[in-house]
């Protein structure tokens, strides 16, 4: 191993126990405690990952639910996007997610002071106890997808998002957005869920559910379909990919 690799590779052993953090423009503080933070932040600040999805929903979005919220960078960027127009402190939020990476989340609220901002740490599902599988970098978490790498396998008990919004005191909010590895299927038996939200975003996967049974459970309860993404870039039909975005809008 050359010099510059081991460098290297100590550096990233040691970073988890620095204190990293960057400010975007509108001071919104970001703490990056792992490298699955990097990737995230990369993807929702840098690639815009999220734009070209919320670009079909109407504005404002000040209230949301960030389920699957990983190291929090998406609703970080959704408080920043709002900061830009002077209307951050409207914004509440629920954060969920089921691994370790939330930790970044919740520093993420305590540095910026969000007071109306809650993180959960918890699996999603149907109530009963479950396994999820944890990567090393933090950058994927799963309650219903065993994962072809090898990674940790976390028991858990699962909630329904339901109660946890019942229990939180959420009747509804602008937007939820679902990126759950795969325990998205859950969510499709809890009936009313959809009425709670103005709009949402969801991620699908083949192992547990298809885009058509996504796609038949909101217009069933007055969603209309406003964007697919085909995450997998095939060509064809975007609502046939095994993996792929839905976002709607309810009127």
């Amino acid at each position: 191993m050359s010099i510059q690799r081991l460098l290297l590779s100590l550096a990233w052993r040691l970073f988890p126990y620095g204190k990293t953090q960057i400010k975007t423009i509108n001071k919104v503080r970001l703490p990056l405690r792992a490298r699955g933070d990097f990737a995230s932040l990369e993807e929702i600040f840098i690639q815009q990952a999220y734009a070209p999805l919320m670009a079909a929903i109407p504005w404002p979005v000040r209230t949301w639910v960030d389920l699957g919220c990983n190291a929090g960078m998406f609703s970080a960027w959704l408080y920043d996007q709002a900061c830009t127009t002077g209307h951050g402190k409207d914004c509440k939020a629920l954060l969920i997610d089921a691994g370790s990476c939330i930790r970044t989340a919740r520093e993420f609220v305590s540095l910026n002071h969000l007071t109306h901002f809650t993180v959960i740490q918890t699996c999603i599902g149907d109530g009963q106890p479950t396994n999820f599988y944890e990567s090393k970098s933090s950058i994927r978490s799963s309650s219903a997808i065993k994962p072809d790498s090898r990674e940790k396998i976390v028991p858990c008990q699962t909630k329904s998002l339901t109660s946890l919004l019942e229990s939180n005191q959420w009747p509804s909010a602008d937007l939820v957005k679902i990126d759950i590895e795969g325990a998205e299927k859950y969510l499709l038996s809890e009936t009313g869920l959809l009425q709670r939200f103005r709009a949402g975003i969801i991620e699908w996967h083949s192992e547990t559910t298809d885009g058509p049974t996504v796609s038949k459970w909101i217009t069933d309860q007055g969603g209309k379909i406003v964007k697919i993404i085909d995450q997998k870039e095939t060509g064809g039909d975007p609502i046939l990919s095994n993996l792929g975005m839905l976002v709607w809008i309810r009127d």
